[in-house]
């Protein structure tokens, strides 16, 4: 127990010397009061509206990519009009976001065109693989 003590007593004396050789006071420590925000009564919560990321454009909706429709019939499809259909669908948003809203309405469009034609050609693909595969051709 004395070792204990005698160890904050050098932990403290070492304290003091390092505030005296720096020109400073050790007081005490106390902890602070809580904060608590001022309160105003009667009056309703004021809540500001967010600024508009547009910074005073009017901009029409985002056109849809079909991104996730582009990936699945890449996928489970027909690959090459897929990829070409993940291409058009991620020239949307960026188009959107260049404020090329035209474009990026183009580029929806053919995201969805090239969707289609992958789902066309993997269904008849498959439909022409099938029969050839039983007859072993």
């Amino acid at each position: 127990m004395d070792e204990m003590e005698d160890k904050e007593k050098r932990h403290h004396d070492v304290d003091e010397d390092w505030a005296e050789s720096l020109g400073i006071g050790l007081e005490p420590r106390e902890t602070p009061p809580p904060y608590a925000p001022p309160r105003q009564t009667g009056l309703p919560p004021q809540y500001q509206a967010a600024p508009p990321q547009y910074h005073g454009e009017m901009r029409p909706p985002m056109p849809p990519t079909y991104m996730l429709w582009a990936i699945l019939s890449t996928i489970c499809c027909c690959l090459v009009p897929g990829v070409v259909a993940i291409y058009f669908s991620a020239m949307t948003s960026s188009r959107y976001y260049e404020r090329d809203y035209a474009g990026a309405e183009k580029a929806s469009k053919r995201a969805e065109i090239w969707i289609i034609v992958s789902i066309v050609l993997g269904v008849v693909s498959a439909a022409l693989y099938v029969p050839f595969a039983i007859l072993g051709i």
